[in-house]
Order: structure tokens, then C-alpha cells, then sequence
């Protein structure tokens, strides 16, 4: 694959999850309006606004690896503005762009793949190679259910933070995954204290969210509440919180049986207001992040203007055929029909070259914007 060979990893575990201490991208967790005018800039320098800033998991530019920017040789996000996505960018920017916001040093690549993008650009074989298999395992991924071979999702995929058990917790934590950020919240986060607490830092404690709750006073998870996902929490003297019940998704409406892929189609020109702010987007937003897809339908496949205009991501009966998968011509590789749509700088090309003898069994992917 394209991977390039990363920076050494022995140390994973202490360089993402130390929420309390450097190398946590505080910068990028900042509210864009604390940001100094350097930063603004480098961070506009990367495609962001201040909407997409302040919602952590809604830029574009958090769904690619570190490598892809600095080795590509595609304008993927226009950079010099002239409208030509495919051609050498004459300025990128990125890495001086990424080095102001916080992204430096030897760990620079590693915190940007984990904090930013969540490894979500990484093949399976790159998660098994460094060590990340495991936690997304534990959240119930698996190679069929990651490559889109199988299009089912783990219902962690649709369950809030305070829902997952310790274990998963702390395979969330691993995958640089906060209650803030895995909820889909707005800035601003809560930060965790510097130094110890019963001797140990917080670190200590997302290597195994458990140990939150071992001291009855709950000094544990007041010192370290980013860690803890506790940063609502009332920081009076209580026992440890049992975690609240979250209520069970609603499933998006389904209309009846469709007679054919034409009616599968995605209005492309067709764009909604997005709840936590004033940002309009397409249909193509609700799948753009595979890993939020479940939590996006159930909050806005729900209204039925979008329903209507968004059916090959809405409407059920547009699904995708489970387990379905097809050879890609230029490797001999099986594929499912989610890889379509996993490259967004590829998909329409794939699109063009599949969708005519393979639409019928990839309805959804095919009828995608």
C-alpha cells in the first residue's frame, strides 16, 4: 500500500494518551476564537473555518494520514486556489501550516494520525502493524467490517461515550478518542490538571479508564476529567458516577420497496443545516466519516426533507448488498462496496468504473455523491 513507513512506535501508548501533557495537540483543541492570528491563518492554510475548527471531526482534512499531504502529488484541497485538484500543488502549505498549529517534532506524524484522523485512512494490515488492531477489535471492527467487505457496524458505531464499557473506553482512549470527541462535540473540552494524583498522572489512568473510579472520593477523575470523560461532571465530593443510559438511536425512516437504482440517487445540489451550527452540507457529509455514518443518520435521516433528497444514504431499501464483494481490475483484490466512497479524491473515478456492471449490488455506494 501507499503507507509510508512511519516514525518508531515502542512508545505508542505513552505518546497518545498522556492527555495531560505534550505531545496532546492543545492548539488543535483550543476554540478558534483563543487562537492567536498565526494560528488562524495556518489553520484556514488547511481548509478549516471556524465552524468546522470548533466541531473536531468535521474538516476534511481530518479523514487523511499524515504522509498522504506530504507525499501526494495531487492538489487534493486546491491549495494554490485555482480550481485544478489533480495537478502538483505549486504551495501546499501543510507542513508549515501543521508545525504552527502544534505539529512538530519526531511525534509530529504519529499525534496528527491519532488525534486528527483516528487512523481512519490506515489499511488493516497498518493497524495490525502497529499495534492498533486490538483497540479497534475491542470496539468491534474487524478487517471484513473496516475494508467494507462487510457492511455491517458494531454497535459501538452508534452508542454514546458514557454506553461503552471501561475496556472500551480505554481502546477509545488508544485511538486518541475523548468522551468529547467520540460524542461529536463542540468546542471548548475540559483539560485535565498537571502532575499526580495518588501518586500517578493521568496517563496512568487511560490505560485503563477503570482506574478512574478506584478512589471512592473520585479524586481520580476530578484531576484527570479529559482522560476520564468526566468534563460534565459535577466536581463536588461525590462517589463515582455510574454512567447514564443513553437512549436507543431512531432508526431513519424507510419508505417502501424501491424499483430501481434511479431512484437510489443522492441529490447532489441538495444541502441542509447541520445542528450544532450554522454550516450547510450535502448528503454526501452524512457518509463522509464511516465511523460517525450510524450516529449521523440517526440525528438527521430522521427530517424528511433530507430523507427525501438523500435516499442512497437515508433510505434502507437502497442498502448496499451485505457481504457483496468484486475484483479490483488493477490488483486482483477483493473489494467491498464501501471502498467506493473510502478515497474521496478516488471515488468518483471508481464510481465511473464499477457502479455500471456492479450498481445493482452496491445501490447506496453507487447512488452516492
Amino acid at each position: 500500500n501507499n503507507i509510508k513507513a512511519l516514525s518508531v512506535l515502542c512508545a505508542l501508548a505513552s505518546i497518545v494518551n498522556a492527555f495531560d501533557v505534550e505531545p496532546y495537540p492543545t492548539f488543535r483543541f483550543r476554540p478558534y476564537a483563543e487562537l492567536t492570528a498565526a494560528q488562524k491563518a495556518a489553520a484556514i492554510k488547511l481548509k478549516y473555518t471556524e465552524e468546522t475548527w470548533n466541531q473536531p471531526g468535521a474538516a476534511g482534512i481530518e479523514y487523511l494520514s499524515w504522509w498522504y499531504y506530504l507525499d501526494t502529488e495531487s492538489d487534493y484541497y486546491d491549495w494554490d486556489g485555482d480550481g485544478n485538484y489533480y495537478e502538483p500543488p505549486n504551495d501546499p502549505g501543510f507542513l508549515a501550516a501543521a508545525q504552527t498549529l502544534g505539529f512538530v517534532g519526531d511525534t509530529a506524524e504519529d499525534v496528527w494520525d491519532c488525534w486528527q484522523t483516528h487512523y481512519y485512512y490506515y489499511d488493516w494490515a497498518d493497524m495490525v502493524k502497529y499495534d492498533l488492531a486490538s483497540s479497534w477489535e475491542a470496539l468491534g471492527w474487524y478487517e471484513a467490517r473496516w475494508d467494507g467487505t462487510d457492511t455491517t457496524k458494531p454497535d459501538t458505531d452508534s452508542m454514546g461515550y458514557n454506553a461503552l464499557s471501561n475496556a472500551q473506553k480505554t481502546a477509545a482512549s488508544t485511538l486518541c478518542y475523548t468522551e468529547k470527541i467520540w460524542n461529536y462535540k463542540v468546542l471548548p473540552f475540559c483539560s485535565d490538571k498537571t502532575g499526580t494524583v495518588n501518586g500517578q498522572s493521568c496517563h496512568y489512568f487511560s490505560l485503563d479508564i477503570s482506574r478512574c473510579f478506584a478512589d471512592p472520593s473520585g479524586a481520580n477523575w476530578k484531576h484527570c476529567p479529559n482522560t476520564c470523560g468526566a468534563c460534565d461532571w459535577d466536581l463536588s465530593p461525590v462517589p463515582a458516577p455510574v454512567a447514564a443510559p443513553v437512549a436507543a438511536p431512531v432508526s431513519a425512516p424507510v419508505s417502501s420497496p424501491v424499483s430501481n437504482q434511479a431512484t437510489c440517487k443522492d441529490d447532489c445540489n441538495f444541502t441542509f443545516r447541520l445542528n450544532n451550527f450554522e454550516k450547510d452540507v450535502g448528503c454526501r457529509w452524512i457518509k463522509k466519516n464511516i465511523k460517525q455514518v450510524d450516529k449521523r443518520k440517526n440525528a438527521y435521516c430522521i427530517n424528511p426533507s433530507i430523507a427525501a433528497a438523500c435516499p442512497a444514504t437515508c433510505n434502507e431499501q437502497c442498502a448496499n448488498t451485505p457481504g457483496f464483494s468484486y475484483i479490483k481490475e488493477w490488483n486482483g483484490e477483493t473489494a467491498g462496496c464501501n471502498w467506493l466512497l473510502k478515497n474521496n479524491s478516488k471515488r468518483s473515478a471508481r464510481m465511473a468504473k464499477y457502479c455500471p456492471t456492479i450498481g445493482d449490488k452496491c445501490v447506496s455506494s453507487c447512488g452516492s455523491c
